[in-house]
C-alpha cells in the first residue's frame, strides 16, 4: 500500500499530568502515516484524487490547539480518529513526540497504529 507521510509537524498545546504542566504550551511533534492507493491520483495529477496533507495538518492543528490534555496517547487517538473518519484513508500510523519531556532525552513519544477495520 502506498503511505501519504507528514514528519515532524510541530504543534504547541497545553499537555501534561499536572495542571502546572498544562499551564504552558508545549511543542509536540507529530509523524502522520497514511496508507492510501495513489494510482488514480498519480494519473490524473490531480489534489481531488488524493490525501491532502495540509488539509490533514490543519485538522489536526485545529483539534489540539486550544485543548488541554493529560496524556499524548489522547492526543495520537484523536488525530487517528479524525484522519480515518475524515479522509479516505484505510490505515493510519501517529507518532506524538513530546521533546522537553525529559531532560536528557531527545524526546518522549508514543505510536499507535489504527485502520478502518478495526
Amino acid at each position: 500500500m502506498d503511505k501519504i507521510i507528514i514528519k515532524n509537524a510541530k504543534f504547541l498545546c497545553n499537555v501534561g499530568i499536572t495542571q502546572k504542566e498544562r499551564s504552558v504550551k508545549q511543542e509536540i511533534l507529530l509523524d502522520v502515516i497514511m496508507f492510501y492507493d495513489m494510482k488514480k491520483s498519480a494519473k490524473t495529477d490531480s489534489i481531488k484524487d488524493t490525501v491532502d496533507y495540509f488539509s490533514v495538518y490543519k485538522k489536526i492543528e485545529n483539534l489540539i490547539k486550544n485543548k488541554e490534555f493529560s496524556l499524548i496517547e489522547t492526543i495520537a487517538q484523536i488525530s487517528a480518529d479524525l484522519i480515518l473518519e475524515n479522509f479516505n484513508v484505510q490505515k493510519v500510523i501517529i507518532i506524538v513526540k513530546k521533546p522537553n519531556a525529559i531532560k536528557d532525552a531527545k524526546y518522549c513519544g508514543v505510536e499507535i497504529e489504527r485502520s478502518i477495520n478495526a
